[in-house]
């Protein structure tokens, strides 16, 4: 149940109000598509052809198969936390900030790289620490009344991340 801007328990269900939650639902996906696309399209393939170019494919394909596995399996485990997660700041803020710290910190250490192993470690945590911001985020859908939560996956799915995997690769190919 709606009552302005108020979050409403329902059933035990935290419900919050279209208004607050379809910006959030928008600017969330694309915010960590967004990095995530121009980081997988743009900033590895550069680093690899500074690191070894003669290698750079094989390397990409060996970076995105090994990141691939590790989402599958970190994004059910983060999932899981945040599903069972309780505190002051509800169940998936701390995921999302915590997630984000380490994305932010992961990919600052990559772009030091020096190595391909030191840029393959880096950007193993940043995809993990980006299944904690994704899995949490995901599930804001359901805080949408039962008869909102389409509207609300199509404000997740249909504007944020659409416009985080185009938008930012316009972005990112500026720089």
């Amino acid at each position: 149940m709606q009552n302005g801007n108020k979050t409403l328990e329902k059933n035990d269900k935290v419900v919050i109000p279209l208004i607050r939650l379809l910006p959030a639902l928008a600017i969330g996906p694309a915010t960590w598509l967004g990095a995530y696309i121009v980081a997988n399209s743009i900033f590895i393939p550069a680093m690899l052809q500074k690191l070894d170019g003669t290698n750079k494919v094989n390397l990409v394909a060996h970076f995105s198969t090994c990141a691939m596995i590790l989402c599958a399996i970190s994004n059910m485990v983060a999932g899981y936390l945040s599903d069972r997660t309780r505190s002051h700041f509800g169940a998936r803020t701390p995921w999302i900030l915590g997630g984000s710290t380490v994305f932010a910190i992961g990919m600052f250490l990559a772009s030091a790289s020096t190595s391909v192993l030191w840029l393959f470690v880096m950007w193993m945590v940043t995809a993990v620490a980006l299944q904690f911001i994704v899995a949490p985020m995901v599930a804001w859908i359901d805080f949408a009344e039962k008869k909102y939560q389409s509207t609300a996956s199509s404000a997740y799915g249909g504007v944020g991340m659409a416009f985080g995997n185009n938008g930012f690769s316009v972005i990112g190919a500026l720089f």
